[in-house]
């Protein structure tokens, strides 16, 4: 779960765009009770969803986890892609996506 929570507000600004913004809309319409445009509540949603997670006290980061360092990074997305089937996603991933996706994470 903490792993999720993580990855998971970089996994939805990656996944941001023309063909999912109102999806994200409407979650942040329902979840968070966020009103307005579409483009503006989709990024306030993806947002509040980081705020959240933060306000419960579990690691955001990747070091907050002991993951100090990118070596592995690569096989781990590979493993990701290959295992997870991200590459058949919502919103498809590639390995390339999965390890920037780490990277984001590291700050």
């Amino acid at each position: 779960g903490i792993g999720l929570g993580i990855l998971t507000p970089h996994w939805m600004t990656f996944a941001l765009h023309a063909d999912t913004q109102t999806q994200f809309a409407d979650f942040g319409r329902h979840v968070w009770q966020l009103s307005g445009d579409d483009q503006i509540v989709a990024t306030q949603a993806i947002r509040a969803t980081a705020d959240w997670i933060a306000s419960l006290g579990v690691p955001t980061t990747l070091p907050g986890v002991d993951i100090n360092q990118t070596t592995h990074f690569e096989a781990m997305a590979k493993s990701a892609v290959t295992v997870g089937q991200l590459d058949k996603a919502y919103v498809p991933l590639t390995t390339a996506d999965v390890i920037a996706l780490y990277e984001a994470s590291m700050k």
